[in-house]
């Protein structure tokens, strides 16, 4: 069934486009973000692709995430949980970019790369909206700190640069507002 959703020239011709395109040498990550777009072709529910164990091990225990608790919406990005100490971003302010990068290419490229069941792509979007953090660190890294442009509720545009947190003081605060995801 590899041909339900794309012809298999198409695949075949993105597979080929991905092999010519590969440089001389990549990270276990780039290599990641290189060849997962095949999968926004294949469009399988059931074939998913995650960074190398030891990368992402390595990534949880050393590196700092985008403290932000995500909702995606069409081409738009909001916070739904502020997970800073500080009440820099309110809840439900739409986000315009991260370090530079406009939300909708943001959202473009990590739905890009996400599993999708067919021509849905439901579950890749309930599962960006509770792990937005990591999936933002797979195409984006683990930068020190974020710049954020985005207009806040009362409708002001603003920019604010905040700092990334480490994974354990992330997943803390998340505990404390919820026990365990769940659909919306």
């Amino acid at each position: 069934g590899l041909d339900t959703y794309t012809s298999l020239e198409e695949i075949n011709n993105t597979l080929n486009q991905m092999k010519a395109t590969l440089p001389d040498s990549m990270t276990a990550m780039q290599f990641y973000v290189h060849i997962t777009p095949i999968l926004s072709r294949i469009k399988d529910g059931h074939t998913m692709l995650l960074p190398p164990a030891s990368v992402l091990a390595k990534s949880n225990s050393d590196s700092l995430f985008l403290p932000l608790r995500m909702f995606n919406s069409g081409d738009k990005l909001y916070v739904e949980l502020n997970y800073l100490p500080e009440d820099k971003i309110p809840n439900g302010s739409e986000i315009i970019s991260i370090n530079g990068v406009p939300a909708a290419v943001i959202l473009n490229t990590i739905l890009n790369g996400m599993m999708r069941d067919g021509h849905n792509d439901a579950f890749a979007r309930w599962a960006l909206n509770w792990w937005f953090a990591e999936y933002f660190s797979y195409w984006y890294d683990h930068p020190a700190k974020y710049q954020i442009q985005f207009i806040n509720p009362e409708g002001v545009l603003q920019n604010v640069i905040i700092d990334g947190a480490t994974k354990e003081a992330y997943n803390e605060y998340s505990c404390l507002l919820y026990t365990s995801p769940s659909p919306r």
